[in-house]
């Protein structure tokens, strides 16, 4: 992205409150949830989201549409933090 000189600020908040949401609820359940099968249904349907932004972003950065690329990867980022929460679980 920088080589297409787009500025990407992945550490940037997002304003969207369903995606906000979405991400506290996982998160509260990743921290109930003490049981590796349960973390690891959580964590299939975290890795079905960040392979969705992956390929929304992969688009829009093809059509040079670097404002979408750029939500994708702040939505990727929030995705994998969860990710790496559910890892240091299992």
């Amino acid at each position: 992205m920088q080589l297409e000189g787009a500025h990407v600020d992945e550490e940037q908040t997002v304003s969207d409150p369903e995606l906000l949401a979405e991400i506290m609820e996982i998160r509260e359940a990743v921290e109930e949830v003490a049981n590796p099968p349960a973390l690891q249904q959580i964590q299939f349907q975290v890795k079905g989201s960040l392979d969705h932004w992956s390929k929304s972003f992969e688009n829009a950065f093809k059509k040079r549409k670097f404002e979408e690329a750029i939500t994708s990867i702040q939505r990727m980022t929030y995705y994998s933090r969860i990710n790496e929460e559910i890892m240091r679980k299992l």
